[in-house]
């Protein structure tokens, strides 16, 4: 069952991705999310994520575990001490059991496998929905 939300909501979602393609679907997906106002901001690196983070505030975290400056896990760990609530997934290539276990300890929320596509990332977007009911 989809969560109801009202037109008027917003929801704030910070994506570092180095890689341009990985960013277009993501973006492309939360097009597809329905009934409120999505605010994204775009990061392409560790320190851009950083910087973001401060200004944008957001309610989920998309993170890249290979980035050009730096690793993601530095990123999870930085976001959720800043905000425990945030909503962080990771968002790798990496299928490697100690990968996914690290960023499960570190308190992601999920861990989406590249390739993605548009369905997966809105999963991710209703399971936080979910999650806040």
């Amino acid at each position: 069952m989809k969560p109801e939300i009202s037109s008027k909501q917003k929801m704030s979602i910070l994506i570092v991705e180095d890689d341009p393609f990985a960013r277009a679907i993501v973006s492309e997906a939360l097009k597809g999310i329905r009934d409120y106002k999505i605010e994204r901001y775009m990061a392409g690196s560790q320190k851009e994520g950083l910087m973001a983070f401060k200004t944008s505030r957001p309610q989920i975290a998309l993170v890249d575990i290979g980035l050009p400056d730096g690793d993601g896990f530095a990123l999870l760990k930085n976001f959720k001490e800043q905000d425990p609530n945030c909503w962080v997934v990771m968002v790798t290539a990496s299928r490697v059991e100690a990968d996914i276990k690290q960023a499960l300890s570190l308190g992601a929320a999920d861990y989406v496998v590249k390739p993605f596509n548009t369905k997966r990332i809105r999963a991710v977007i209703r399971a936080y929905l979910e999650s806040k009911k």
